[in-house]
């Protein structure tokens, strides 16, 4: 599964890029892969929010989580996407 991963107004830090592509792995249990998944990150005051648009088989499953933290926000995108 091919991973993108796009940081606005905040730089992508090497451990958030290999705790993303950790999570991406479990997306691919409902996807091909020949797939791929597009990350999101933003920060806007003190909010953190992570989206995610998985494509596959024709399909876009698309989620967005926004929490305090950035971690958290990836967990939960990946909770969305996997039901």
């Amino acid at each position: 599964m091919e991973v993108v991963i796009t940081g606005r107004q905040m730089r992508i830090i090497p451990a958030l890029k290999r705790y993303i592509e950790e999570r991406a792995e479990k997306m691919e249990k409902c996807a091909d892969p020949s797939s791929h998944v597009v990350w999101t990150l933003k920060t806007e005051k003190h909010r953190q929010i992570a989206e995610a648009n998985l494509h596959t088989n024709g399909f876009i499953f698309q989620a967005q989580e926004e929490t305090d933290e950035m971690y958290a926000s990836v967990d939960g995108v990946v909770k969305k996407i996997e039901r």
